[in-house]
């Protein structure tokens, strides 16, 4: 389980956090890289820098989330409503968008 709070530049575990609420936290630069957080609650986090390459998003909330210039290549996306989500810059070569909504 993540603490509460600031999560910048953290490197977190890639299992268990499946269903997390990390709803408007700062997880600018934070390494979520091949970690599963599907169905994970982000809706109005901050996700800036962040690596997300290989990382299970399947059916996460995005609403709202900043995501500029974060590293999805490989990311699944499949099933997300990315809407209101800042993707400025991102990379999102190779990603899963199956059924995805990016507004």
């Amino acid at each position: 389980c993540l603490a509460e709070g600031n999560l910048r530049r953290v490197k977190a575990p890639t299992e268990h956090l499946a269903h997390a609420d990390l709803a408007e936290r700062d997880m600018t630069e934070a390494d979520f890289e091949g970690a599963n957080l599907q169905h994970a609650n982000l809706k109005g986090a901050s996700l800036e820098l962040a690596k997300l390459a290989d990382a299970d998003l399947q059916s996460a909330r995005l609403h709202g989330t900043n995501m500029v210039n974060a590293e999805l290549q490989g990311a699944n996306l499949a099933g997300v409503c990315a809407e209101d989500t800042n993707l400025t810059g991102a990379c999102m070569n190779s990603a899963i968008l199956k059924s995805a909504t990016l507004l």
